[in-house]
């Protein structure tokens, strides 16, 4: 017997799902700008009443910010940003660390040398850039390479593991008060990471990793701190 004869498979609502998409990046977008601080309450009605739909999609969008860990559900009192502490940053950039130096191993043979070439010229071309154009433009390579090593690893449980750090890694871009110094540094790492690919160093193509994502910890940690530093002034 096929399994699709076994399963009870609800009926998928297309317009439910398309519009639960729209409020969950909708949201999303203002977390990860900051717009939405940790601890601010989103409640369904509102968001239904500012978008002009009904509550379904926007329950079904906060549930699926409360797995990607950017809100807590908290039952009889609502949805809130959250917030996250110096420890819990350390242990997501250390885990993300050991998943996306797997993720290299996975893919290092199956990356495309001749679309490396392109990715590590505009890399470079980058640096060249004034700070608004390159910060821009940062975020953008930043995103195209690291989504690269994941896909390439060619191990969908590994690239959706790597998928569902990723939103809570962008918030603390954000939050990084000299970013741009830390972008122009991030550039210069990415160039590395993959000139050691292009040179068929696997090891030190890791090592390069391994080194970037360190680096990244540590500002983030850095800029933690002074803003805890601050706010109890």
């Amino acid at each position: 017997m096929r399994y699709e004869e076994v399963m009870q498979l609800p009926k998928i609502k297309k317009i439910d799902n398309s519009l639960s998409e729209i409020v969950y990046q909708a949201i999303y977008k203002n977390i990860i700008s900051g717009k939405l601080k940790p601890g601010a309450a989103i409640t369904e009605i509102t968001v239904a009443n500012t978008m002009g739909i009904s509550r379904a999609p926007v329950r079904e969008a906060l549930k699926r910010l409360a797995e990607d860990k950017l809100v807590v559900l908290v039952p009889r009192s609502g949805c809130y940003v959250k917030d996250m502490n110096m420890e819990e940053i350390d242990e997501i950039y250390e885990i993300r660390k050991r998943l996306e130096c797997m993720a290299l191993e996975y893919s290092f043979e199956k990356m495309d040398r001749r679309q490396l070439h392109t990715l590590k010229k505009k890399f470079e071309e980058c640096l060249a850039l004034d700070t608004e154009q390159m910060l821009a433009k940062e975020i953008k390579l930043d995103t195209q390479l690291h989504n690269m090593i994941a896909q390439d690893s060619g191990c969908p449980n590994l690239e959706e593991m790597l998928e569902n750090l990723r939103a809570r890694i962008e918030v603390f871009r954000f939050k990084e008060a000299n970013y741009q110094d830390r972008a122009r540094l991030a550039l210069t790492e990415h160039v590395e990471i993959i000139g050691a690919v292009l040179s068929e160093d696997k090891s030190a193509a890791l090592e390069c990793l391994k080194t970037h994502i360190a680096h990244t910890k540590e500002n983030v940690l850095k800029n933690m701190k002074a803003l805890l530093e601050e706010a109890q002034k």
